[in-house]
């Protein structure tokens, strides 16, 4: 595998908390295992479904 095939396999492959933090433009959107804004989209995610199964 190479390329995106190969990340793919690295982050989805891979045990329980493989990834322990990821920064972007300088900032941490992970820290931990866990999305800062983890509950928040959640949250839109449940309401979301909701909405469309009901």
């Amino acid at each position: 595998r190479s390329g995106d095939a190969l990340v793919d396999s690295l982050v989805f492959a891979g045990r329980f908390g493989a990834i322990d933090s990821v920064w972007r433009a300088g900032r941490p959107v992970v820290s931990g295992g866990r999305h800062r804004h983890r509950e928040a989209i959640a949250e839109r995610y449940r309401r979301v479904l909701k909405d469309l199964l009901s």
